[in-house]
């Protein structure tokens, strides 16, 4: 999967959960895109960067994949809610 068809499936997602940071799993990396990227880098210390995708700016953060669940706690700490994309699934917290 390209970072733009998850950016694709990151959009369909945040439809369904509007009020969630969205989060992709993405090999060795779990992404955050655009609205939800500003939101969530401060919290998990991370950076924003800008990546050009088939004539779009993509604005993206991700942290490693092994601690994901320590990044997805520190945004729940923070009041906030966060839906996870893994492969074959979608994970909510309410």
């Amino acid at each position: 999967m390209t970072l733009y068809d998850e950016w694709l499936l990151v959009k369909q997602v945040k439809q369904q959960y509007p009020d969630h940071i969205v989060m992709i799993q993405s090999g060795d990396f779990v992404n955050v895109f655009d609205g939800d990227a500003d939101a969530a880098a401060p919290l998990l210390d991370c950076i924003v960067v800008t990546r050009h995708v088939a004539g779009r700016s993509l604005r993206v953060c991700g942290v490693p994949q092994h601690a994901r669940l320590q990044y997805v706690q520190r945004l729940i700490d923070a009041g906030l809610r966060v839906a996870l994309i893994e492969p074959e699934r979608v994970i909510s917290t309410r």
